[in-house]
């Protein structure tokens, strides 16, 4: 079977070295003797720009996806979690909107990181993302889009670092000049589970202000109710790393705290995004100057616990809680969170006759903080826990974290295309790419009352190992801290680029990429643990490293609107440098200082096309070769964050997308289906801390055969609609749509700890519309059957650590009623 397997992908490398250098002489012969074929009915474009020029879908070739603004909003699509259920090969695991910035996009399973290790995440993504022309990072809820752009597979040439797997562009609605347009939406509904409803606004005004100007202004905001109870909250004499109240002021040692009732739908949320562009054409001159602005605040996760028994509380027993619960969790403090996210864009560009002249220069800012509990899950690593939870354990014991980061970038384009034209026999695309880019993270772990408890038990030397009371004092820093680490990285890339489109033959064409590309990068981190009594700066760490990746995309038009490819593409993302110390109880390798740039190899075949009666199809197979494969995570015993390298994966697969009519007037489909193996190919293992000060080769290892974490190997959508005219100004639609996301892992398995699956769920939603010229009413049912679909867990491997309370696991979003009216207007 393994060896079938082998044979069968060699095919793909056999296939696509064919095309490369056999497919334009193929393809003169068959244009000498061929008759053009007439288009036997209307096809309806999708116009993309991912090849920074206008070209139809089906006419780009390579496996690409576009999404329109309507379709988005016809499947219930509002962010990039709720993209990737829609689209094949795009997977992103929702940890919730306060762990957005370590939610990672995933392309063709191209991605070796656990999906569960917090925000603290040094690595670049694995997918760029841009929002037309701009690269950014951070939380954005998508409103006013014309459409979105999937391109799957490396994209190094054209949208260098960060392309490694593929690149995600959203594009916006741009100004319209002359057009005075708007809409206004309002939105309620109601969360199964969830104990308020939910409600939000989204509306756009197009301004024209005069002949050459025009501002579009657009805007989204929502509550979005909870639906998880939390049990178990204690109050706090103030703010997050204050101490619990005590029940008995009179006894500091054994009083218990004060809880709260049950919070019921304690995981909401308000997101708001807003964007302004305005636009200027003079002639063959245009500028759209651009800011987008986004804040989501809130408390919480999707997070559940169904492990817990009930009964006494493992920290103080004289305390009962209730069992766990499909939609209950325990939490010993409040969880709130928030981030900001800006962009700003100056996107000019001249039409000099023989081609366009651009300039793209942008800034991004993200940042935000997140407090989580960690009162349960320190027990997980005793004997270190028992030096603050006491002995006997503090009746008392909470452990608020604290993660803060922020991450901004300066970004420079130049690039010059050429216009397109049925008489050109050369098209071309040329650039100069510049970022500068920094990040910081820090992370502060507190166990606040525990000093002062150690003191009401009269305790009056620091404590020690083995040591005997009355040397039971603890040390904590500011803010209660027991240990804190902050990381700062600073990364400036240098970019040529260009890609030549050579026409053999009208039918037939063959691009020719390349990119070359200079980086530095600075990396510096501190650690300070005080129970060991250390202190770190860390090891400034810089690394420049320098490459080229190259394209080679041939293909031919076989037939009117039928076209098949074959595509060698790169990708890459740039080394990297960790930072810490290499002496004492906190060292760790120097082994693991640096951390290689990881490079990927794509060979791919495809055809698609539109068929008459407005059948469009695709159909790729991929075979992705990923050498160095980068893993974002912790130190196994210090939890010191760090990026270090595997040494090869791979993913292989088919995606196949469909659309057009039904049998019935009125009725049509979507369909889309993804199988994306991605697997290690070769063995790694790297040394670590032992967790006794020393350094142990293997400890951080993976093995051939292990399948990558964050993505499915099996994907599918599809979506039915119907529409009908009702007299001579109402109309219906109705739609309906189904996803299926496959098993996926967590993470790698780490050694004697096999990693256990998250199985496979079925979602499906519903929506009727009524619509009139300026009226839209829409009833819609999101995650029809109420699926309780568990998306990601954290399980210690034993269960009986707090009695199960430290563990959890992140759900879907339950059945949610609702209904949308939107009134809309426009004057030319």
């Amino acid at each position: 079977m393994q060896e079938d397997s082998r044979r069968r992908y060699s095919l793909i490398h056999a296939a696509v070295v064919l095309a490369l250098y056999g497919s334009a002489g193929v393809a003169r012969a068959q244009e000498q003797n061929s008759v053009p074929q007439q288009d036997s009915g209307p096809v309806q474009e999708v116009v993309v720009t991912a090849t920074l020029r206008r070209q139809d879908v089906t006419d780009v070739p390579y496996s690409i996806s576009a999404i329109s603004g309507d379709d988005l909003k016809a499947e219930g699509v509002t962010d990039l979690v709720t993209l990737a259920r829609a689209a094949p090969s795009f997977s992103l695991v929702d940890l919730g909107t306060r762990y957005e910035d370590a939610e990672i996009p995933i392309i063709r399973g191209i991605n070796a990181s656990s999906v569960v290790e917090g925000p603290q995440i040094l690595t670049q993504s694995p997918v760029g993302i841009y929002v037309d022309n701009s690269p950014v990072e951070g939380y954005f809820e998508l409103t006013d889009v014309q459409r979105i752009e999937i391109l799957r597979g490396p994209q190094g040439t054209l949208y260098g670092a960060g392309a490694l797997g593929g690149a995600l562009r959203i594009i916006p609605n741009p100004p319209e000049l002359g057009v005075l347009a708007g809409s206004l939406t309002g939105d309620v509904s109601s969360v199964a589970h969830g104990n308020q409803p939910s409600y939000g606004f989204e509306g756009f005004a197009n301004l024209p202000l005069g002949d050459t100007l025009a501002l579009r202004l657009s805007a989204k905001y929502a509550y979005e109710a909870g639906f998880i109870n939390a049990f178990g909250l204690e109050e706090r004499t103030g703010g997050a790393f204050s101490p619990p109240v005590l029940a008995d002021p009179s006894n500091a040692v054994t009083s218990p705290s004060v809880y709260l009732p049950e919070q019921k739908g304690w995981n909401d949320a308000k997101p708001f995004t807003g964007r302004a562009s305005l636009l200027w054409k003079v002639g063959d001159l245009s500028a759209e100057l651009a800011y987008t602005g986004a804040h989501v605040e809130g408390n919480a996760g999707p997070q559940t616990n169904t492990d817990f028994p009930g009964g006494p509380y493992p920290i103080d027993p004289r305390i009962t809680f209730p069992p766990g619960g499909d939609y209950q969790y325990f939490s010993a403090e409040e969880q709130p969170y928030l981030r900001s996210t800006s962009l700003t864009s100056l996107d000019a560009s001249y039409d000099a006759g023989f081609a366009t002249v651009s300039s793209i220069s942008s800034y991004y800012r993200t940042g935000g903080e997140t407090f989580d509990d960690d009162t349960y899950q320190l027990f997980i690593y005793a004997p270190f826990s028992f030096y603050y939870t006491g002995s006997p354990i503090n009746p008392r014991f909470i452990s608020p974290a604290k993660y803060s980061d922020s991450d901004r970038a300066f970004s420079e384009e130049v690039r010059l295309v050429s216009h397109s034209g049925d008489d050109h026999k050369i098209d071309y695309a040329v650039g100069l790419f510049y970022q500068n880019r920094t990040r910081d993270s820090r992370y502060d772990s507190s166990a606040p009352g525990t000093d002062t408890y150690s003191q009401a038990q009269g305790c009056t030397a620091p404590y020690y190992l083995g040591a005997p009371f009355p040397n039971c004092l603890v040390t904590l820093g500011p803010n209660s801290d027991y240990y804190e680490s902050a990381a700062h990285q600073n990364f400036e890339n240098k970019s040529l680029y260009g890609e030549l489109t050579l026409h053999a033959t009208r039918r037939a064409q063959i691009t020719l990429g390349a990119r070359y590309y200079s980086e530095d990068f600075l990396a510096n981190q501190s650690e300070t643990s005080y129970a060991l009594m250390t202190s770190t700066s860390g090891n400034p760490t810089e690394t420049t490293n320098s490459g080229a990746l190259f394209k080679v995309n041939p293909s031919y038009q076989f037939a009117q609107n039928q076209n098949l490819y074959a595509t060698f593409s790169q990708g890459f993302r740039p080394g990297g440098a960790n930072s810490f110390t290499i002496v004492g109880p906190l060292a760790e390798s120097p082994q693991l200082l640096r951390c290689q740039a990881d490079t990927a190899n794509n060979y791919e075949i495809g055809v698609k096309g539109r068929i008459e009666g407005n059948y469009t199809y695709a159909l790729a197979v991929f075979d992705v070769e990923w050498d160095h494969p980068q893993i974002a995570g912790y130190t196994p015993y210090t939890s010191t964050a760090v990026v270090y390298n595997g040494e090869k994966a791979r993913s292989r697969g088919v995606e196949a997308e469909s659309a057009g009519p039904l049998f019935v007037p009125g009725l049509h489909y979507s369909a889309s289906l993804s199988d994306a193996n991605a697997r290690l190919t070769e063995n790694f293992s790297l040394p670590a801390n032992d967790g006794m000060g020393g350094i142990a080769p293997g400890i951080i290892t993976g093995s051939a055969g292990e399948r990558l974490p964050g993505s499915p190997m099996w994907s599918a959508a599809a979506t039915v609609s119907y529409e009908r005219a009702l007299g001579a100004e109402w109309s219906m639609a109705l739609t309906a749509n189904v996803t299926y996301t496959g098993s996926i892992l967590n993470s790698l398995p780490t050694p004697g700890v096999p990693e256990t699956p998250i199985p496979a769920y079925t979602i499906g939603n519903l929506s009727a519309s009524l619509d009139q010229s300026r009226y839209q009413v829409t009833l819609y049912i999101d995650n029809l059957a109420d699926k309780r679909a568990v998306v990601s867990f954290l399980q210690t491997p034993n269960v009986a650590v707090v009695g199960g309370l430290a563990n959890y696991y992140l759900i879907n979003r339950p059945r949610e009623i609702g209904l949308r009216i939107t009134l809309m207007g426009s004057k030319p």
